[in-house]
């Protein structure tokens, strides 16, 4: 059981590992695709300093032509003009190409005119006009030619076999041309020699051919480890290359390769290649759109510009599913972005709702607020009138208390008074004694009492009172410190006794009369009548007892 355990654990160790090497791999490729793309990108941002050296050496050739009259001379430089737009632009070329067979033919050259329509039939191939190239090689006598250009015939006809199964690809024509192609590689190989450079380059071509791509990618390697050759040539090499990798299904290897192909293609100014739209390929299988998108885009362009049919239709193949795809994310973005503008809709919703509740609610807070002061400022002065009654308060019932006493006092003397004379029969004297009783005197005392009292806690009463006058109208009293019979009366309001009835029964008035006094004292002053009794009530006592 044990030893189960430490197997079936060893077992899920070299698991996790094997998982891990290849999640590590699978990261490290992407990476390096991406270097390559990245690599790619620079150079594509330099196209138009290549083509602009491009056009400055057809021009250069172009005055060169123009400064000759000599049909050999003038053969020559449509020849390297050929040779510029070659993989630049067909229509140039096949121009270049047809002058060069004009001036063969008025020169009766047999070999130039051989040469002129080879270079005219290879660039109708690469242009995709393969009819039109199989005729051009049709023309040409090959009984007649020499070794060098029967090899170049041969050359171009497995170009031609190549590209013409490699744009069908259907049976049973497509094996018919890979046959053809590798049947003129092999009458290649019987004249030159399996070791020569030529050789090599066609039996890469029968590999390629018979779909055999370890040995066609060991060849090609093998071909430029062992041969000098331009930098035209290594770029129609890695892209051969990269190509075989693709086919076999090594995506790393073949995106390296193809995109130094595509470099040198940048650096070359060559517009008829495939490189691009094979990377787009392996871009848009990756699921990276946007460089799928360029480098088909970038391929299109150069296909259009070199007018090459056959490249047109391989990039419009890809280009609409490309741009499908691309429309989809865009798409897709758009709907993220919709969805992320709608939940940024709504949190700016919720967020002015919570400002709206929060600025309400601090409205309703700066208004309990406001509410709590207009409150405080009540009690404050609801405090001060309570401690301003209190005083009052305290004031008459001491008052009241000693003129209670002195009352009873009074009543008390008059009492005994009456029983000793009532007990000696004293009836007259008791009598006179009634007689001489004075209640009016004793009314004004009380009067003046309530005066000096009233005049005590209210100190500043006739100056707020005469305030409510205008000058002439101000009452002016005897004396500072007895109230008339009018002031009595507010004096008494001020107290809080407002009733009428109360008033006249202290004063010992009528109601009446009361009522009279009020009226015409409130139509003397400049105060309107309803408010005349609240400014009275707003006269205050003395103010170090109240605050």
């Amino acid at each position: 059981m044990l030893i189960m355990n430490n197997s079936y654990r060893r077992y899920e160790v070299l698991l996790l590992f094997i998982l891990v090497f290849n999640s590590t791999i699978f990261a490290g490729k992407v990476d390096s695709i991406n270097c390559y793309f990245q690599k790619l990108d620079q150079q594509i941002l330099n196209i138009e300093k290549f083509e602009n050296q491009k056009q400055q050496k057809i021009q250069e050739l172009k005055a060169e032509l123009t400064s000759t009259q000599k049909p050999d001379k003038q053969y020559d430089i449509y020849c390297s003009l050929f040779n510029e737009y070659q993989a630049y632009n067909y229509d140039s070329a096949f121009v270049c190409g047809s002058k060069m067979i004009q001036i063969a033919e008025e020169l009766y050259d047999q070999s130039k005119l051989a040469d002129s329509h080879l270079m005219v039939a290879y660039s109708c191939i690469s242009a995709g006009l393969f009819l039109e190239a199989k005729d051009l090689l049709q023309s040409i006598d090959s009984v007649s030619l020499d070794t060098e250009r029967k090899v170049a015939l041969f050359s171009t006809y497995s170009k031609l076999y190549l590209d013409m199964a490699l744009a069908i690809q259907h049976n049973p024509y497509k094996n018919y041309y890979l046959k053809q192609s590798i049947r003129y590689s092999n009458l290649i190989i019987d004249i030159k020699g399996k070791e020569n450079p030529l050789s090599k380059l066609q039996q890469i071509n029968i590999y390629r051919c018979q779909e055999d791509y370890v040995k066609a990618i060991e060849a090609t390697e093998h071909f430029l480890s062992t041969v000098k050759v331009d930098d035209r040539s290594r770029t129609l090499c890695y892209g051969g290359i990269g190509t075989f990798y693709l086919l076999s299904g090594d995506t790393l290897r073949a995106t390296s390769y193809l995109t130094e192909a595509a470099i040198g293609d940048i650096r070359n100014v060559t517009k008829e290649s495939s490189a691009l739209s094979d990377l787009a390929t392996i871009a848009f299988r990756r699921g990276d759109i946007d460089h799928a998108y360029l480098y088909i885009k970038q391929g299109m362009n150069d296909a259009y510009f070199f007018n090459a049919r056959h490249r047109k239709v391989e990039a419009s193949d890809i280009l609409p599913i490309i741009e499908a795809s691309r429309f989809e994310i865009m798409q897709q973005q758009q709907s993220k972005l919709f969805i992320a503008l709608l939940f940024v809709t709504f949190l700016s919703l919720c967020v002015l709702t919570a400002m709206y509740f929060i600025l309400k609610q601090m409205k309703q807070l700066k208004k309990a607020r406001r509410l709590i002061q207009k409150q405080n400022v009540d009690l404050k002065e609801v405090n001060k009138r309570l401690k301003d009654g209190n005083r009052i308060k305290d004031e008459y019932i001491g008052y009241f208390f000693s003129l209670n006493s002195a009352f009873m006092d009074e009543f008390d003397s008059f009492r005994r008074l009456v029983t000793r004379k009532l007990a000696g029969k004293q009836y007259n004297e008791l009598l006179q004694i009634v007689k001489q009783d004075d209640s009016q005197k004793n009314r004004e005392n009380k009067f003046v009492s309530f005066d000096s009292i009233f005049l005590k806690l209210f100190p500043d009463f006739m100056e707020h009172f005469n305030a409510l006058f205008p000058e002439q109208e101000q009452i002016v009293l005897p004396s500072p410190v007895t109230l008339n019979t009018e002031l009595r009366i507010f004096a008494l309001i001020r107290l809080g006794v407002t009733d009428s009835d109360h008033i006249a029964k202290f004063l010992n008035y009528s109601v009446n009369t009361i009522n009279t006094y009020k009226s015409k004292v409130k139509n003397r002053s400049i105060i309107p009548n309803n408010l005349f009794e609240q400014k009275i009530m707003e006269i205050e006592s003395v103010k170090s007892d109240i605050e």
